[in-house]
């Protein structure tokens, strides 16, 4: 759990008044990329007002720079002031023709779902499936009807309006009704606001 130099990619160099942007691939997870001295580097190359796009282990992250020594950064999330921005966490699904959990996620930080989408990697081509997110044993409101004719590489999205309230390294159930007669699969990225 520590930062790793030859996995972050400078976007654009910026203007002289303008940040700079990067993208960060990571195997630690998102509560690590946002603590305290895990941006400490020699020589430092970020500076106040950068951001960071972090692909992390658990999901995905946007950093701001906040302050940058000669050796260190502090960034925090991007969002609601502080350590606050939005995060994406995914998880493979399979096996839509049983109803019941298909495929799980951790929320990595305390919030409300806004969102989630899926993308088909195998097709469900004889019934439609419907998914729906359990949290502790509720389901959210807003489910995703994966159509048999769905093509691999199809997006279905949806919001969710209520119950979608989950706390840091919460279990997140992806559920199917078990419609499908054949056995489809996908990947599910949900959207948490802090």
């Amino acid at each position: 759990m520590a930062f790793t130099r030859a996995t972050i990619y400078p976007v654009s160099n910026g203007a002289p008044d303008l940040p700079k942007l990067f993208m960060y691939e990571t195997a630690d997870n998102i509560t690590d990329v946002d603590a305290a001295d895990y941006w400490a580097m020699e020589p430092q190359i970020l500076s106040a007002g950068d951001i960071i796009k972090c692909k992390c282990a658990d999901g995905f992250v946007e950093l701001g720079v906040t302050s940058a020594s000669a050796t260190a950064s502090v960034v925090a999330a991007i969002g609601s002031g502080g350590n606050g921005g939005q995060v994406w966490v995914s998880a493979a699904c399979t096996g839509y023709q049983t109803a019941g959990a298909v495929g799980y996620a951790v929320a990595p930080v305390a919030g409300t779902i806004l969102k989630w989408k899926h993308v088909t990697t195998v097709v469900t081509d004889t019934a439609d499936a419907i998914l729906n997110i359990d949290i502790g044993g509720s389901n959210a409101t807003g489910s995703l009807t994966i159509d048999k004719d769905d093509a691999v590489g199809q997006v279905e999205e949806v919001d969710i309006s209520a119950g979608g309230t989950v706390t840091a390294g919460q279990l997140i159930k992806i559920e199917s009704d078990g419609g499908s007669n054949s056995t489809g699969s996908g990947t599910v990225y949900i959207l948490i606001q802090p």
